[in-house]
């Protein structure tokens, strides 16, 4: 795994080209914070991820705002103790 024990956080993650560098980070060993303004999507990716022995959680929120991006950072160092990578994906 090239990226063992990296913490990535992925907007837009829940569908599409986002969902799926989600699904390739996990793969590669990262923990991976998915943030997407849709949660059914979000929910249903990080499961996919952990179905498939990665370790993933969601946020919900649209990174436009300042507040949400904080919030994805803090969350982030919150739950995995840091933040390594950051693809922004959301539009």
């Amino acid at each position: 795994m090239k990226l063992n024990n990296q913490v990535a956080i992925v907007t837009g993650g829940a569908l599409g080209i986002g969902g799926g560098v989600a699904r390739k980070l996990a793969r590669e060993g990262s923990k991976v914070l998915i943030v997407d303004i849709a949660e059914e999507e979000a929910k249903k990716n990080k499961e996919t991820i952990e179905e498939n022995g990665g370790i993933a959680e969601y946020l919900i929120g649209d990174v436009a705002l300042e507040s949400v991006a904080k919030e994805m950072v803090d969350l982030s160092v919150s739950l995995f103790g840091r933040l390594d990578i950051i693809v922004q994906n959301a539009y």
